[in-house]
């Protein structure tokens, strides 16, 4: 019934949006709605539904190179409310992504989550760290504005063009822009927790950015770095696939390797297989017990 509920609800959210909207896109495409399959250029003047909460809408001249792409998608996870629009538009002469985020519906520890996102983001500036390059807020909504990457991530390409794995040139090239982020956020007293394919992007010009800032975790504490960091957010659950095996075995024992080696993950092999990362130690199975561990169990 939720299910139901939930497919409805943003079934009419997305066509209230396009309904909106409709008005102004028309006034500046010719196709409002093109699926590519009419052989004449013709509107079809409706959101193509990708899945349930999914929608997409193309809107083109046909005949010129110039176009829009709109993807509307709807996220409801730990009562945390995301409404993302995902589109090419111009800003300053190039196309962005633009991420929406309901500051009504978010808690106080999201709030604090996104605070660190955004200071995070001011803070960093290298060539293969994604760019934002605006954060405001408009109506109760906090928009968070970042260069368009025209091949997704990493998983992306390997759901639509590389199902079988990446081939070890490909994999050598992502990991050494990858590689090159990350040692710029060692360097800057950092550690990223959550270095996974889907947070691997892909320019239009073929250049690797890092993205999932949130997950970054501080090592600077009273103007010292630390050599052991404690810490287990409630949003990282989903990340515990991708750590390595050190840090994953500290439940059971305490580790002794160097926090580089600690922290080396697993998306090599992902990208290679083109597969999620498998859950042989029943990773999952031990997240309910995580927040009764003491805490000089985990060390990052």
């Amino acid at each position: 019934m939720n299910y139901i509920i939930g497919k409805n609800k943003n079934n009419r959210l997305a066509h209230a949006w396009f309904n909106t909207h409709r008005e102004l896109l028309e006034s500046n495409f010719a196709l409002v709605g093109d699926d590519g399959t009419n052989k004449e250029a013709t509107s079809t003047g409706k959101l193509n539904q990708e899945n349930e909460h999914i929608y997409n809408l193309w809107c083109s001249g046909r005949v010129c190179c110039e176009g829009m792409l709109i993807q509307l998608k709807r996220w409801v996870s730990e009562k945390f409310i995301v409404e993302g629009l995902r589109e090419f538009e111009l800003f300053g002469g190039e196309y962005v992504t633009v991420r929406r985020v309901n500051l009504e519906a978010c808690t106080n520890e999201m709030v604090t989550f996104l605070q660190g996102e955004l200071h995070v983001s001011k803070l960093f500036n290298h060539p293969n760290i994604v760019p934002y390059k605006a954060t405001f807020i408009a109506d109760n909504e906090l928009w968070v504005v970042t260069s368009f990457m025209a091949y997704g991530s990493a998983k992306d390409l390997i759901c639509t063009h590389f199902m079988d794995g990446m081939s070890e040139l490909a994999i050598a090239y992502i990991l050494q822009g990858v590689l090159k982020a990350l040692d710029y956020i060692h360097h800057m007293g950092y550690v990223h927790r959550s270095v996974k394919a889907s947070h691997i992007l892909i320019s239009v010009d073929g250049k690797v950015y890092l993205s999932g800032l949130r997950s970054n975790l501080s090592m600077i504490n009273h103007g010292q770095r630390l050599k052991v960091v404690h810490d287990f957010p409630k949003y990282s659950i989903k990340v515990l696939p991708w750590l390595s095996p050190e840090v994953l075995q500290q439940i059971k024992r305490r580790a002794s390797e160097a926090l580089p080696e600690l922290l080396r993950p697993v998306t090599p092999i992902t990208n290679f297989e083109g597969t999620r990362p498998q859950d042989p130690s029943g990773i999952f199975g031990l997240v309910s017990n995580l927040e009764q561990l003491d805490v000089d169990d985990w060390e990052f």
